[in-house]
């Protein structure tokens, strides 16, 4: 098993220069194209690659069928599939390199036994490729100084305050609420279940650059 200290590859979540959509949609009510479009309209710089094999583009962008049929290895991953589906989606990110993944998917260990064997399973095999996970069950992240909203909605308001939170509908209420003060965020993390990386780690991270 790969080894790396409690804060190394957490960079290439907060501060990505590409990442893959697991689970981007075409249908606008999913939020798989939501998350996907509010990457886009945040003034993200990087690649962005939609995994969908059902789909020939999503908002203008070529589908992949799978991460692994990307060119180059993507920094971060950000998964919405459904549960039983998301070990393999790990497996394959780590096959194919990538450091970190935002796993927005509920199902996991707060929804049962089956959840938390599936959620022991995707933890497994992102500590044997050294892949940082945030979530699952999460609301995503927001980084506005990378900039970059892989969450909702979309805030961009640039701030000196970073919110850590469990609960993905806390952290995004307290965003909106300091976006509506003009008074912004240096960044936001929905650790969701907690699964890999938890509120001690995360407060280790600058997200201001």
């Amino acid at each position: 098993m790969a080894k790396s200290d409690p804060v190394s590859r957490l960079s290439s979540i907060l501060r990505p220069k590409s990442i893959a959509v697991i689970g981007a949609s075409t249908s606008p009510d999913k939020l798989g194209h939501e998350i996907m479009k509010n990457i886009l309209d945040s003034g993200f710089q990087g690649a962005v690659y939609p995994i969908n094999p059902k789909a020939d583009a999503i908002l203008d962008i070529p589908c992949h069928i799978s991460v692994k049929d990307i060119a180059e290895a993507p920094d971060m991953a950000v998964i919405i599939i459904p549960a039983r589906f998301v070990p393999q989606a790990v497996e394959e990110c780590g096959q194919k390199g990538v450091k970190g993944a935002v796993i927005i998917t509920g199902g996991f260990s707060e929804a049962g036994p089956e959840g938390k064997v599936l959620q022991e399973q995707l933890v497994e095999i992102a500590q044997r490729y050294a892949i940082r996970i945030i979530g699952p069950n999460c609301q995503g992240v927001n980084n506005p100084h990378c900039p970059l909203c892989a969450s909702w909605p979309l805030l961009t308001r640039k701030g000196k305050i970073a919110l850590i939170a469990q609960s993905g509908t806390v952290g995004a209420a307290m965003m909106d609420w300091l976006s509506e003060e003009k008074l912004g965020t240096a960044g936001f993390v929905s650790m969701g279940n907690r699964a890999d990386v938890d509120e001690p780690i995360s407060s280790k991270v600058k997200f201001h650059i």
